[in-house]
């Protein structure tokens, strides 16, 4: 809905909020298309923080919607994102855990590194939801596919969460786009070489 735009703080001339609106709506919370998947995850982390767990670690593979003209269908783009939320830890928690941040650049990493590619992160992903002291941009050859930081203390107060948070938001046709060409390979012979031919 609009209102999930409000509370991740996009500003009114951001081309997210240029959302495809549906015809008949079931609700008006669902009265149109998602242009990011973060509201949505960020409900599933308070959802869970309200029924006391502590640990959270949720991710989310799905389309946004971008409007072009009136009379054509909006174009899909398939995104992934993520959230990280550790709790107090009570009293066996370690003294001194690294920033969550840290964590959740660590998972986009992986991700990356699991596709073979490398990327390069600029700090200050300029988004309204993370805090600014501690984002980055994530680029793949030159080109921003996505963002990652720690929630901004308003966003986190919008959405009634009471601990750290921290989520990544990745554009996966952008990262198919940039992947390298596919390794090619030839079947292996069935009959096994020779060395030596010995006749007795």
């Amino acid at each position: 809905s609009a209102a999930d735009l409000d509370r991740i703080g996009l500003p009114e001339d951001d081309a997210r909020r240029r959302a495809v609106r549906l015809q008949n709506p079931l609700t008006d919370e669902e009265s149109q298309l998602r242009t990011t998947l973060v509201p949505s995850l960020l409900g599933v982390a308070r959802t869970n923080r309200s029924r006391q767990v502590e640990r959270v670690r949720a991710f989310e593979v799905g389309r946004v919607f971008a409007p072009v003209m009136s009379d054509e269908l909006p174009i899909e783009t398939l995104h992934v994102a993520g959230v990280v939320m550790r709790g107090e830890g009570g009293l066996w928690a370690a003294p001194e855990q690294p920033p969550l941040f840290f964590d959740a650049k660590g998972a986009v990493e992986r991700l990356l590194e699991a596709l073979g590619l490398a990327a390069s992160f600029a700090a200050d992903a300029s988004e309204p939801f993370l805090h600014p002291g501690a984002s980055a941009a994530i680029a793949l050859d030159g080109r921003r596919v996505g963002v990652v930081g720690e929630l901004h203390p308003e966003t986190a107060a919008r959405f009634e969460l009471d601990a750290p948070c921290a989520i990544f938001a990745l554009d996966l046709d952008a990262i198919v786009a940039t992947l390298p060409a596919p390794v090619r390979y030839s079947e292996v012979s069935r009959q096994p070489s020779v060395r030596r031919d010995l006749a007795v």
